[in-house]
């Protein structure tokens, strides 16, 4: 670091760029326990824009973090395509209910083009992070969620044992409805970037599932595609994050192209 006074927001750039730091910065992927901290439903946690931003700014209040976490669940994109969703109860997450969205090639054809400022919880998530830029956003280094990558959204239109079966049985049906997928993820990753995020942040969690083989064939592309434009149209970093044993799959996932975002000051 070049002077020894730096905020939250240039300690965690310094730090993704492999630069010394006066400490090592944090930033915990709270999420759902904002809304606890903050007295709210999850019910309401996701279906408000105010609750949403209030949850994540109390928990900033309360523990300091260097960086905060806005994200709801993982079927924003997925809504907002047509796939119905809703919780079980009050405090449980949103999911996806009903039938598959998605169970032949003429659907792919009849989801509509993307539009970040009006399809489904859209809106909400981006009303919610402009009031946390407005309310951390100098100091403190944002992560905005994009959601899904377009393996695990293109699962969550048709359901996980049905991609999995196409998968094999009709590689090029999954390609297309990814590609499709990928269209939702580029315009709300963008759209995010404009109302101020810091870092897009996106999963892939049901990829880690192919194993080594299919995942280098099948995901990896997609993930390599959507992070070249998305950084190239943003200028922001973006992360790739897959849950459980992601171990086999490391070394392909390390040539997605995800990097660290630009030094504070550049």
């Amino acid at each position: 670091m070049n002077r020894l006074a730096v905020n939250s927001k240039e300690l965690v750039c310094a730090a993704l760029n492999g630069l010394a730091t006066p400490r090592v910065p944090s930033g915990p992927l709270a999420v759902h326990y904002c809304a606890r901290l903050a007295g709210y439903s999850l019910r309401q946690y996701t279906t408000s824009a105010k609750a949403l931003a209030d949850s994540i700014i109390r928990y900033h209040e309360r523990f300091k973090p260097d960086a905060v976490w806005l994200s709801a669940d993982t079927w924003v994109s997925a809504e907002a395509m047509g796939v119905k969703v809703g919780p079980t109860a009050d405090n449980q997450p949103f999911g996806g209910i009903g039938e598959p969205l998605i169970q032949s090639a003429a659907a792919i054809d009849r989801i509509p083009a993307p539009e970040a400022g009006t399809q489904g919880r859209y809106p909400l998530m981006l009303e919610a992070l402009a009031r946390v830029v407005d309310a951390l956003g100098g100091d403190v280094f944002i992560v905005a969620c994009f959601d899904q990558y377009p393996f695990s959204l293109a699962a969550a239109l048709m359901g996980m044992n049905e991609i999995m079966l196409k998968v094999h049985d009709d590689p090029p049906f999954v390609e297309a409805l990814m590609a499709r997928c990928a269209e939702y993820a580029f315009a709300y990753g963008s759209a995010l970037s404009r109302a101020g995020a810091d870092l897009l942040s996106g999963g892939d969690s049901p990829a880690g599932l192919l194993g080594p083989v299919l995942y280098q064939d099948l995901a990896l592309p997609a993930e390599q595609r959507l992070i070249r434009r998305m950084q190239h149209a943003t200028g922001k970093p973006v992360s790739l994050h897959i849950c459980g044993q992601a171990t086999r799959i490391l070394p392909f996932m390390k040539t997605s192209g995800a990097v660290a975002p630009p030094r504070a000051g550049e």
